[in-house]
């Protein structure tokens, strides 16, 4: 069970990883490329990409808000040092979104 809950919590930080990434990433480069360009042609852009930029995104929130649910409850059960932190974390990942 110990290597069950450390897994969780290793791949619930990778995820938040990701997902910070993802966001820094579509603010620092998406976004600013988006205001730069044209009505037209950001139009066209998104049209073409718009599905797939959502499939990419919702994935990433989806799934770590997922695990980060589930190492907090799993580290709450179980007891685990920084278990607080953990339901604090996923608290505020639901609460952004």
């Amino acid at each position: 069970m110990n290597i069950f809950l450390t897994t969780l919590q290793l791949l619930s930080v990778a995820s938040l990883g990701v997902y910070a990434g993802a966001m820094l990433t579509e603010g620092s480069v998406l976004v600013p490329y988006w205001r730069s360009a044209p009505a037209a042609e950001f139009l066209s852009w998104y049209g073409a990409n718009g599905t797939r930029l959502a499939a990419y995104f919702g994935a990433v929130t989806w799934i770590t808000g997922l695990l980060a649910i589930a190492a907090a409850l799993t580290a709450l059960w179980a007891g685990r040092p920084g278990r607080w932190a953990a339901l604090v974390s996923a608290a505020r990942l639901i609460g952004s979104r």
